[in-house]
């Protein structure tokens, strides 16, 4: 489902941002379980969100990290003992390889898109850059053999100069 590819979006910034602990993440079972990258039956074979997911994330591989700092705005709820309890709506990661920067933001939130503004410190971004979109208006949508592209990523030209929405419960990857 997107809910599993954000989870996987999450961890995954977590470790970008502590690779100088993190030296190898490895996926434990590729398919036919939770947050596979495919599933397959017989002869059929279809990719998954968390797929995208690592797609997305791969243009980080043998980049160097970047220092990511920003704002952070919270979403409350009562957690299992009814007790109440926040999380971040953003999480963020970024390299910079090949005189690009790579950005891959996780908006967990599931009701409402959030405006995000970059500013670079040290280095100047391409003003003309691509954002890689993977969403859906359900959350629990899934890929399956009826509809293996129902959960797919789109492309969207933007200019970094100006606040970028990042969609509601969604994984972008920008390069700019």
């Amino acid at each position: 489902t997107v809910r599993d590819a954000l989870v996987s979006a999450i961890t995954l910034n977590v470790f970008n941002n502590n690779c100088d602990k993190v030296m190898m993440a490895n996926v434990a079972q590729m398919v036919n379980n939770l947050h596979a990258l495919f599933l397959s039956a017989g002869d059929k074979c279809i990719t998954t969100p968390t797929y995208h997911v690592f797609k997305m994330f791969a243009e980080h591989q043998n980049g160097t990290a970047v220092k990511c700092c920003m704002d952070k705005e919270y979403i409350t709820f009562n957690n299992k003992e009814g007790k109440e309890s926040k999380v971040e709506d953003l999480t963020v990661s970024a390299s910079y390889k090949e005189d690009a920067v790579i950005l891959t933001i996780t908006n967990v939130n599931a009701d409402q898109d959030v405006e995000f503004a970059l500013e670079a410190v040290g280095k100047k971004l391409a003003q003309d850059a691509v954002m890689t979109v993977l969403t859906h208006e359900d959350y629990r949508a899934c890929n399956t053999f009826e509809d293996p592209d129902k959960v797919a990523t789109y492309e969207v030209a933007i200019d970094t100069a100006n606040p970028i929405v990042i969609p509601k419960a969604s994984v972008v990857s920008i390069k700019a």
